[in-house]
Formats: structure tokens, C-alpha cells, sequence
């Protein structure tokens, strides 16, 4: 499931991959509820190897994921210290930083967005509600946010 890098295609595809990394184990890594532990320390429980692991395969899931330069980068950048391989939770964040619709002019534009949209604009009625009703969840959570 291949990232463009078109903040247009985010939405969508964050929705996406939070379900592949939910039904796979690694939400809770990536989300940042779950923190991996450290990659030098000498694990003994199994639950902590699991949270390790799953890290290292979300991670890598998610650098296999990124289709373009700059999310690539973005990803592969998200290493630290403890976990020197990748940090799931680190390259989540950077995306969403870099992607999420959250910023004041973003709510601009989708309210534009979201005014312009006629029937015109899609080629079946449930397509247009569908488009409106994406584009005011995403304002709804910019001004809950």
C-alpha cells in the first residue's frame, strides 16, 4: 500500500494504513501509546520482545510503504539512539506532521474546498456526499484538534 506523497491522498491512505497497522499489531507502537523498548537493552519478557519486534516490522512496513523522495526521507530519518533501525512512532509523527491537514490555511482551503464542491465537480451522488462529508470530518477534527 504505496504513499504518493500528495497531501490530497493523506486522508485517505492514513485511514488505510492505521487499519493494515491495527489488524498487523503495531498501532499502538506507531501511535506512540506503546512505547518500543530501548534496541541496546537485554530483554527478558516476552511482552517487551513483541513490542520490540512489532516496531521493527511496522517500521519497516512503513519505509517499504513510502512511494516518493520526501516521505521516504522522512521515514528513513526516524531513527534515535534507542532504537538505531527505526523509530515507528518518530516516523509516524513526522509524516503526520508533514501531511495531517491541521494547520489554520488548511482549514481555509477545505472550507473553500468544501463550498465549491458541486455535483458537477463528481460523476454520481453518493461520490459527492462522500466527498463532502470527508472534507468537513477534516475540518471537524482541525478545529477539535
Amino acid at each position: 500500500m504505496a504513499f504518493t506523497g500528495k497531501k490530497n491522498d493523506w486522508t485517505m491512505w492514513e485511514a488505510k494504513y492505521k487499519a493494515r497497522a491495527r489488524t498487523k499489531g503495531w498501532l499502538n507502537i506507531m501511535d506512540g501509546s506503546v512505547v518500543a523498548p530501548d534496541a541496546t537493552a537485554t530483554l527478558t519478557a516476552q511482552a517487551d520482545i513483541d513490542k520490540r519486534d512489532k516496531n521493527d516490522e511496522g517500521y519497516g512496513d512503513l519505509l517499504l510503504s513510502m512511494n516518493e523522495e520526501i516521505s521516504f526521507g522522512l521515514v528513513n530519518e526516524a531513527k534515535t539512539n534507542e532504537l538505531p533501525d527505526g523509530d515507528l512512532a518518530l516516523a509516524w509523527k513526522k509524516l503526520n506532521k508533514k501531511y495531517s491537514p491541521s494547520t489554520k490555511a488548511n482549514l481555509v482551503s477545505l472550507k473553500k474546498q468544501f463550498n465549491e464542491c458541486t455535483m458537477k465537480t463528481c460523476d454520481y451522488p453518493k461520490e459527492y456526499i462522500g466527498k463532502l462529508e470527508s472534507i468537513n470530518r477534516i475540518i471537524k477534527n482541525i478545529n477539535s484538534g
